[in-house]
């Protein structure tokens, strides 16, 4: 698992955007766009440490991670007993994960411009 990333995609995300994961030295990355007043940023949350079973990859963070490695299904669970999924795709390499954060970095930003666009102050 190490040097390889997910790109993942829910169905009821509002924006679109997929979350991205990436794993090396037996850490997950989670990288996520957040903006910042009219900046699009990409930002990492460090998830820490995280498992692997010959099925499956697990993590711990805020929530209680678990991703098929046959399916490429994630499955998540908060404290509040509120859980998720999502289908995602594996990214090979660091830059084809960073492609795609990119591509949706500019898209945000695009949005951000185009709803400044002939603001006055």
């Amino acid at each position: 698992v190490d040097g390889k990333g997910i790109i993942c995609h829910f169905e009821e995300s509002v924006t679109g955007e997929p979350e991205w994961y990436w794993f090396a030295q037996k850490r997950g990355t989670q990288s996520y766009i957040e903006i910042d007043g009219t900046t699009a940023e990409v930002l990492l949350r460090d998830l820490g440490e995280y498992e692997t079973t010959p099925t499956s990859v697990k993590w711990y963070a805020s929530r209680s991670y678990e991703l098929d490695r046959k399916s490429l299904i994630y499955w998540f669970v908060d404290g509040n007993g509120l859980w998720g999924s999502a289908r995602c795709e594996i990214a090979d390499t660091w830059e084809v994960l960073r492609d795609s954060i990119e591509t949706f970095k500019i898209r945000r930003q695009q949005a951000i411009d185009e709803q400044a666009k002939g603001n006055k102050i």
